[in-house]
């Protein structure tokens, strides 16, 4: 993507409209985004995947708010979300993720926009889900994690004791960074941690319903 913004003008050969890039999530280290995309001259466009994140996120958005061009927020309606792009006064060339909680629409949308540089949406889960990228990898004939995945806290210490190998990682399936990231060595610290996690809301806005454990 980065080889495709490197030409020396913003302004596309085949519209009037100057070229744009998308950003959805600018939030984290997704800030190195804006910063590059303003050194190159080229127009940010801050979409806002939702509004219920946790407030390092929301507070992110408002640090750098200069850096955009305009901010439009997503309602839950890609259709609508195309509709809103198409009528603003760009061209856009490029979409990234800004940070996890991004990653999802970046992907569709890209896609939808049919850019060169769409990664696709087949395979999302597995760049998403931390249980479904182990049995991807698995899939490729890659060596990846024993893992078990529930919600149940009952299913989830009677693997680990079949398993019988401590320590083990206790990991909500959809988070973003270290969140709720365990290290386990016994039945008991594990309960704690089914406890103290699953039924919260992570960082991302998702309630978390399973923990995946390896």
């Amino acid at each position: 993507i980065f080889f495709r913004l490197s030409c020396s003008s913003t302004m596309s050969t085949s519209t009037t409209k100057p070229d744009a890039a998308v950003v959805v999530d600018p939030y984290s280290s997704g800030r190195y985004l804006l910063y590059d995309l303003k050194d190159r001259d080229i127009p940010i466009i801050c979409i806002r995947s939702s509004l219920n994140l946790g407030k390092f996120f929301l507070d992110a958005y408002t640090a750098n708010k200069e850096y955009y061009a305009t901010t439009v927020d997503f309602q839950d309606n890609l259709e609508q979300l195309l509709s809103e792009l198409n009528n603003l006064p760009y061209n856009i060339i490029a979409v990234f993720p800004g940070c996890e909680p991004g990653v999802t629409l970046a992907e569709q949308l890209s896609e939808a926009l049919k850019l060169p540089t769409a990664n696709g949406t087949e395979l999302l889960q597995s760049r998403k889900d931390k249980g479904e990228m182990q049995e991807q990898l698995r899939r490729c004939g890659v060596p990846a994690a024993k893992q078990f995945i529930s919600g149940d806290v009952e299913e989830l210490c009677e693997w680990a004791r079949n398993n019988n190998e401590w320590p083990l990682v206790a990991k909500p399936a959809s988070s973003s960074g270290s969140d709720g990231v365990y290290f386990l060595h016994s039945e008991e610290e594990l309960r704690a941690a089914h406890a103290e996690k699953v039924g919260t809301m992570d960082p991302n806005g998702n309630v978390v319903n399973v923990l995946v454990l390896q």
